[in-house]
């Protein structure tokens, strides 16, 4: 029975798997780019999916006298009743 039940030829033992280079701290800055990528297209997502999902403005009207007369009298803010 052969070593590698696959019965390729196996890899050398210069090449390294990803997982092995990333063991290797002479490539610290390659996870340092792979976290930053992540955070940066999480950030992205966040955004978009924020900007997208907010409902839409309502259209306020822009004159004092429109705004008190929309109210009819029915604002309760900052006044007290006397009962």
């Amino acid at each position: 029975m052969s070593p590698n039940p696959s019965g390729s030829v196996s890899k050398g033992k210069n090449e390294r798997t990803f997982a092995q280079a990333l063991l290797i701290k002479k490539y610290w800055w390659l996870h340092a780019l792979i976290v930053t990528a992540i955070s940066v297209i999480g950030l992205i997502a966040l955004g978009v999916w924020t900007y997208t999902s907010v409902p839409p403005l309502v259209n306020f009207p822009s004159r004092p006298a429109e705004r008190s007369s929309s109210l009819n009298g029915k604002c309760s803010v900052g006044s007290r009743s006397s009962t």
